[in-house]
């Protein structure tokens, strides 16, 4: 008898132990993940130097020798989530070779995940997506975040190495970077190459019946280039800058733009964008820039421009002007079909541009004003648009049938006004198709009125 009342003795004491424990915890007297870092700190140090802002590796389970994809992904999101949870600001990486898996579902957070206020210098490493199967993947993602900035390294994806063959499909969407609904974001001086999809993607973020547009991003300084579909897609965002960029080679997939503006649908917008001091050239009838349905306000200025710029919407003001554009068509196009859906091509302005060896194309065009080009083996064609062409200068040594040409669309019954001023061109070569819906001006007061009224413009006498 004493030995069954000494086991219950015994039992009870482990009992009412394992109870004050499990109150311990659930009342934070006793800290379980406090005691785990603790732990953690005596093996292997400080899980961030705060002197330097250098991620402990080992800390962290994160390998730096281009392996471990799971457990590096896993461990730089538990440094970032470290950071963020006690106020780090300015993080950086070890120097190395960093594997990761971004592969997940669409409108997910995958790869590596940024907080808002955190400052990710990737010290000039390397950071290699894994060879996988899946249509879509993010290197990094930063979802409705704000204050975040990435800098200076290497982003890889697989496109060289993708099995595109086991799941069925375009295999588009591997991207760099992935940003929706986030504001005050900027990346610079990073290497973008050899996604499936595109080096950056800007979108919204829709959360709890609530959609954040993207707003405030800046891409500066950076080289992209070997990406599949695009260089930079813009589908919703406002107040965007894209500058001293070099991105060139995009090719494999539609669209196969080195920058892509284009809202998915009537409840997407991007607004306001600025496009300049960038390098951008696409090899193999690729576009350079495409700009299409519901954007509004675009400046692209001192860019260098090698290949096709393609504007099929634009639904206020588009301003291309001090660029140097070659080897390509500079295409202002909009269908019948597109005009019926409420697409628009309004107030375009080429202006103080050097343009070698293009055709420009205007077609359904509300209103243009080329003036102040310089022209070399170029010419342009014009149909059912209103445009004023003043002050250009055309250079073209390789005898071109005409230097620019205006025509009506077959069925086309409204009236259309073209305004020529001064410009340097052979009279026999400028192919105006005479038409009664078609009236020429060529007087300064006609011109000038038109330039003023429509894009408040003051054209010198």
């Amino acid at each position: 008898m004493k030995i069954k009342k000494r086991k219950i003795v015994i039992l009870s004491f482990i009992f009412i132990i394992i109870a004050l424990l499990v109150i311990a915890v659930s009342t934070n007297i006793i800290n379980i993940q406090q005691i785990n870092e603790n732990v953690r700190k005596s093996l292997y140090g400080e899980p961030i130097d705060l002197s330097t802002g250098i991620i402990n590796n080992e800390y962290f389970n994160i390998s730096s020798n281009g392996t471990n994809a799971k457990n590096t992904t896993d461990g730089l999101n538990k440094a970032i989530e470290y950071a963020s949870e006690n106020n780090i600001k300015n993080i950086k990486l070890e120097q190395g070779t960093y594997l990761v898996n971004g592969v997940g579902e669409r409108s997910k957070e995958k790869g590596i995940i940024l907080k808002s206020n955190i400052n990710l210098d990737l010290n000039n490493s390397e950071i290699i997506h894994e060879t996988n199967s899946s249509i879509r993947y993010s290197i990094f993602t930063l979802y409705n975040v704000e204050n975040v900035i990435i800098t200076n390294g290497i982003i890889i994806g697989d496109k060289n190495t993708h099995d595109y063959n086991t799941v069925e499909s375009t295999h588009e969407w591997g991207f760099g970077i992935e940003i929706k609904g986030c504001t005050n974001i900027k990346f610079c001086n990073l290497q973008i190459e050899q996604m499936t999809g595109d080096g950056i993607i800007i979108s919204d973020y829709t959360a709890e019946g609530r959609k954040n547009i993207s707003q405030g991003i800046e891409i500066f300084n950076n080289t992209i280039f070997n990406c599949r579909r695009q260089g930079i897609s813009v589908i919703c965002a406002k107040n965007i800058e894209i500058h001293d960029n070099e991105i060139y080679s995009i090719n494999g997939t539609e669209p196969r733009s080195t920058i892509d503006l284009e809202p998915d649908n009537e409840t997407q917008l991007v607004e306001n964008v600025k496009i300049y001091n960038n390098k951008l050239y696409n090899e193999n009838n690729c576009k350079a820039i495409q700009i299409i349905k519901y954007v509004k306000n675009t400046e692209i200025f001192g860019n260098e421009i090698n290949g096709i710029l393609s504007i099929r919407a634009e639904q206020n003001e588009i301003k291309i002007s001090d660029n140097i554009i070659s080897n390509g068509v500079i295409s202002f196009r909009i269908s019948k079909d597109e005009i019926n859906n409420n697409w628009i091509i309004n107030k375009i302005q080429l202006t103080n541009n050097k343009i070698n060896n293009c055709t420009i194309k205007l077609i359904n065009i509300k209103d243009a004003l080329l003036m102040n080009n310089t022209l070399n083996n170029s010419q342009i064609e014009i149909q059912s648009s209103n445009i004023a062409i003043a002050d250009n200068v055309f250079d073209n040594s390789d005898e071109k049938n005409y230097l620019y040409k205006y025509e009506i669309e077959n069925g086309d019954n409204n009236n259309y006004n073209l305004y020529l001023w001064k410009n340097k061109v052979e009279e026999d070569k400028e192919n105006i198709i005479n038409s009664e819906s078609l009236t020429v001006y060529r007087d300064y007061e006609s011109i000038k009125q038109y330039i003023k009224d429509k894009f408040n413009e003051i054209l010198q006498k």
